[in-house]
């Protein structure tokens, strides 16, 4: 497990024993595993690792924000010990439901964030970004996009991107790179989008291609043009960029 991800579980083992030492009921004792993982948004059914189960008393004011940290620490746990509650009914089976579930709670996280900076929830966005699912990665950068934007957050950007292949979060992130323009950022961001119009799927070099006008700048316009005389004039990405680098030259005639 990631180290993240045994902070997130301190975190939420620190809420739940203040939140015991508060009640003056009893808890149930008896694990309730598999409704748990199958009902990811009944986040008061949730478990942490090596506890029972939270009653189904009413713990509303438990704050929402550790009790959906603490459903997705319950679900690493899980995963690394190969005792998710999933149906595997094939070898895909388990890694989708976990992806989903952990898709879920990242959504109620975004839901619940407020507009004041949270690094928990920034490093969750992070730590989640470069989790093998795209649509794990789809909600993790829905979530730091609520948050500040930060210089660090850059490099695991481009490193999720580099593992994925999904049109759509090209498109997201080409719209999160917008949020970071101090230089060193913008070399890395654009050394990375550059070399992936040469290299990368054609998912990727299409999305990039037909959503890059907003970051061009005439900083960086030339390593765009260089690309350009790199491709082969009857590709689909190679033809976008040429009217995205002749869109760029209008605008910066007032044309």
């Amino acid at each position: 497990m990631k180290p993240v991800g045994y902070i997130l579980i301190a975190l939420c083992l620190s809420t739940y024993l203040t939140y015991l030492l508060l009640q003056d009921t009893d808890m149930e004792t008896e694990s309730n595993q598999t409704r748990a993982f199958s009902e990811p948004t009944l986040i008061a059914q949730t478990t942490t690792p090596n506890t029972t189960d939270v009653s189904s008393d009413p713990i509303d004011h438990l704050p929402k924000q550790a009790m959906i940290l603490s459903h997705m620490a319950a679900i690493e746990h899980c995963e690394a010990n190969n005792e998710c509650p999933f149906a595997d009914t094939d070898p895909k089976s388990v890694y989708f439901a976990v992806g989903m579930a952990l898709k879920k709670d990242i959504q109620l996280l975004t839901l619940h964030a407020s507009e004041q900076p949270n690094l928990i929830l920034l490093e969750t966005a992070k730590t989640y970004f470069v989790y093998q699912n795209d649509h794990v990665r789809e909600a993790a950068l829905n979530l730091m996009a609520t948050q500040p934007p930060d210089q660090d957050n850059v490099p695991v950007l481009l490193e999720g991107l580099a593992q994925s292949h999904d049109a759509n979060i090209y498109r997201m992130a080409l719209v999160e790179f917008q949020r970071y323009p101090d230089q060193n950022s913008q070399q890395h961001i654009h050394a990375f989008l550059s070399d992936t119009l040469s290299t990368g799927g054609i998912f990727a070099k299409r999305t990039i291609a037909n959503n890059l006008l907003p970051l061009l700048s005439t900083r960086n316009i030339d390593r765009y043009r260089a690309v350009l005389t790199q491709l082969s004039a009857d590709q689909s990405h190679s033809r976008a960029l040429k009217q995205i680098i002749e869109e760029f030259d209008r605008q910066q005639t007032g044309g």
